[in-house]
């Protein structure tokens, strides 16, 4: 009988270790999801207003720690200040900042949430040109060439290929 109360309070508190390492290990593949989503913010915050305008790229086991291939997703997409609503133009609206999102996902995520960061770009202060390329339907057109060009006496040029959303 003694024997027997020894093996279960053993087996208990086996388990016992075994759930807290369980949730350490997961607590640690979080903090690291954490870093990762801040680190590609700080990458996005680096680009451009044309790479970030429309952006959407995935990597995926790019990026491995401890074990553990982490998958980001990187988007931007411009915002106008007074309805929070994605915009590029059109009548009372303003293309006054570029929201990014950062969100990381790994295979021990479950049925929790990913670990998601956000944060807003104001391009520089100065002229710009947004123009929103569309198809006969009225639909936004990915992969046509735009060419700006500066005012005289400069004349500088600049070529713009508009990314899905059509959106230069």
């Amino acid at each position: 009988m003694s024997s027997m109360l020894v093996a279960v309070i053993a087996a208990a508190t086996f388990t016992g270790f075994d759930v807290s390492n369980r949730l350490t290990g997961e607590e640690r593949a979080r903090n690291e999801a954490v870093l990762i989503a801040h680190q590609d913010e700080e990458r996005l915050r680096g680009l451009s207003v044309y790479q970030l305008s429309g952006l959407n790229e995935t990597k995926t086991n790019e990026l491995k720690y401890n074990g553990i291939s982490y998958t980001v997703t990187s988007k931007g997409k411009y915002v106008s200040d007074t309805s929070s609503e994605a915009s590029c133009g059109g009548e009372g609206q303003s293309a006054d900042y570029i929201q990014t999102v950062s969100e990381v996902k790994w295979p021990g995520l479950k049925t929790r949430p990913a670990v998601v960061e956000t944060g807003l770009i104001a391009p520089q202060v100065g002229g710009s040109v947004l123009v929103q390329i569309r198809d006969d339907k009225n639909k936004p057109t990915g992969g046509m060439t735009t060419t700006l060009t500066g005012p005289k006496p400069s004349a500088a040029s600049e070529n713009y290929v508009s990314p899905e959303n059509g959106c230069v």
